[in-house]
């Protein structure tokens, strides 16, 4: 494990270095650290005011490195935080898609295509960290559903929804494995209504606590029609859709008769739910808010087709 842990921190600092070169330094002190600043005062908007928890751990980070004596600890925080979360995030990854069944080798692929993938989605975005957050929550979620661990989901659940309001589907995730848990399929129900309940208190605590506020709107377009035109509508759209997914979404659809069940169930509760809110409430070009669907489902689907149909497992339990 030494070395996938090794390779995931190598992944990522290459692709926070892409992001930081095409950042540049005065984007960061002009933008990020405002957004930071506004963040932690309670002002920064619809709906970032409501990602509190990657504000809470960067101001954590920053704390501890100015206590120690980091020449700008915020700034260093910054960096520090995303390459953190990115590292897990990779780990947890390689972890996931072991435990549908896929060989170390083609986990250590997958690695490899999601670095590309990172490097490709830096769009329109600041260092974003509630996005990789997110990313980082529902691979967690996927890795317990896969490992028979439903349980995990709400602490996740909890933390995720601090973190992201797109986390509303991380409760939902162990009916995916549903037709398999026999038994135990009236205690999955239970534990996808209680993390459904969680979810629900600290969306709507959030708002309360933070009370309303003005609505970002993404380039002058309202979500909706408006916004949906102006994604399909754009270039840039498709460029970079095809930069962060390659021919991975093809290779996907091409290998679904191998995918085991579990991953079927994702795929049916997470992407076309995912793609559909996205095309008319973001801005589709910046495409890390896609990250979610790859990580989960397309991109250890197009690994499936390294795997003959006669190896293919229904699910591998691991740990």
């Amino acid at each position: 494990m030494s070395w996938v842990g090794a390779a995931a921190f190598l992944l990522s600092l290459f692709t926070v270095y892409l992001h930081l070169k095409a950042l540049g330094r005065a984007y960061v002190v002009d933008y990020q650290i405002p957004r930071h600043a506004a963040m932690l005062a309670g002002t920064a908007g619809n709906p970032w005011q409501y990602r509190v928890l990657s504000a809470w751990i960067v101001e954590g980070a920053q704390r501890l490195l100015a206590a120690v004596g980091v020449h700008d600890p915020l700034i260093a925080a910054f960096v520090a935080v995303r390459v953190v979360e990115q590292t897990l995030w990779f780990v947890v990854a390689w972890l996931y898609w072991r435990s549908l069944g896929l060989a170390s080798a083609a986990a250590t692929l997958g690695l490899a295509l999601l670095g590309w993938s990172v490097s490709g989605a830096n769009y329109g975005s600041d260092l974003q960290f509630n996005t990789y957050f997110d990313a980082l929550f529902y691979t967690l979620g996927a890795l317990a559903v896969a490992r028979d661990r439903p349980l995990w989901l709400l602490p996740l659940t909890l933390l995720a929804a601090l973190n992201r309001e797109t986390s509303g589907l991380l409760p939902l995730l162990p009916l995916a494995a549903l037709p398999e848990a026999g038994p135990q399929r009236t205690r999955r129900v239970w534990i996808v209504a209680l993390g459904l309940v969680i979810y629900g208190i600290v969306f709507v605590a959030l708002r309360i606590a933070y009370g309303p506020q003005e609505l970002i709107v993404p380039y002058g377009h309202r979500p909706g029609i408006d916004l949906l035109l102006y994604n399909v509508g754009r270039v840039r759209t498709w460029g970079q859709l095809l930069a962060t997914f390659s021919i991975l979404p093809f290779l996907a659809l091409a290998s679904y008769r191998r995918w085991p069940r579990v991953l079927r169930g994702f795929f049916w509760l997470v992407v076309p739910l995912w793609f559909a809110v996205h095309w008319v409430a973001a801005v589709m070009a910046e495409t890390r808010l896609l990250l979610v669907p790859l990580t989960l489902v397309i991109l250890p689907g197009a690994l499936f087709l390294l795997r003959s149909e006669a190896s293919q497992p229904e699910l591998v339990r691991a740990g």
